[in-house]
């Protein structure tokens, strides 16, 4: 049965019943009993239910599995989830701006001397610079002036650093 001829309750439930999940099931044609068998088959594909399915149960378990916030949708992430998820990985990428603290950020900065990061090995060259993906920048509310020193001894780039900060050694 190909997924895009589901246009049935019958079809619907005929094609989950021989392939037990809802992908490729309408959204209009998914049941609870559907939901919740897929999760318990496949709890790691969280991303797959939508959203108004997903229970709080759903999310603790997903989230004491994984210890991942990475597929849980924003308005179930709290600050328990964050404080675990930070202290577990310190990788910045999946937690959502209004959660990331200036000790975070100074946490980064201590680890990588400097005022963006990265959390990914992907990188291109744009206009003969390196430039990566998921790239970071410390808020500017977050820095200062010692740690523009430092970022520019360890990077020689002023390109991150606020103009306020720039002095007359990296303007050479």
């Amino acid at each position: 049965m190909n997924i895009l001829s589901i246009n049935t309750q019958e079809l619907a439930n005929n094609y989950w019943n021989k392939n037990k999940t809802i992908i490729g099931i309408p959204e209009n044609f998914l049941t609870n009993d559907m939901i919740q068998k897929h999760f318990e088959n496949e709890d790691y594909m969280l991303s797959s239910i939508p959203k108004k399915y997903i229970t709080e149960d759903m999310i603790n378990i997903y989230f004491d599995k994984y210890h991942t916030i990475a597929d849980i949708p924003l308005e179930f992430i709290n600050e328990n989830m964050i404080d675990k998820y930070w202290n577990e990985y310190h990788n910045i990428s999946f937690i959502p701006e209004e959660y990331r603290t200036k000790e975070m950020y100074n946490y980064l900065f201590n680890k990588n001397k400097s005022l963006c990061f990265t959390d990914s090995i992907y990188a291109v060259i744009i206009d003969n610079e390196l430039e990566f993906f998921n790239k970071y920048v410390i808020p500017e509310e977050y820095i200062t002036q010692e740690m523009c020193n430092v970022h520019w001894d360890n990077t020689h780039s002023i390109k991150e650093i606020p103009k306020k900060y720039i002095t007359e050694r990296m303007k050479l």
